[in-house]
């Protein structure tokens, strides 16, 4: 018996996976825009205001990849239950989907391109 290269019916469950996450996701990475300080680029920035900028961007990173972990095991158990599902799609729709969050997370961005410009050099 010849071994498979492509297991379609594992594919497809990784594309249900990740429309499920990218669903949840979207609405996660708004409502951590939402509840975060906004980015203001035209204020002066003193060395305790840029690291507050950093804090931020940690604590934002930080909140973002347990709430996707939570969703990311609550959504594979049952789904689990539910379904029977072999190996582990979530794991790589987790990685498929996790740009589509960064996307849209424009203060998110805004703080990561100040602190890479000005705090970390």
């Amino acid at each position: 018996m010849k071994d498979k290269i492509i297991y379609w019916d594992y594919a497809l469950w990784i594309m249900v996976f990740s429309i499920i996450f990218f669903n949840c996701v979207v609405y996660i990475g708004q409502f951590l825009e939402w509840i975060m300080p906004k980015f203001d680029s035209e204020s002066k920035k003193t060395r305790l205001e840029k690291a507050k900028i950093l804090l931020e961007v940690y604590l934002q990173i930080a909140l973002l990849v347990a709430i996707a972990y939570i969703m990311r095991e609550v959504v594979g158990h049952y789904m689990r239950m539910i379904f029977k599902i072999n190996k582990n799609p979530d794991k790589f729709a987790t990685l498929i989907v996790s740009p589509a969050v960064f996307s849209q997370m424009i203060n998110l961005k805004k703080k990561i391109v100040f602190v890479s410009n000005n705090v970390l050099l």
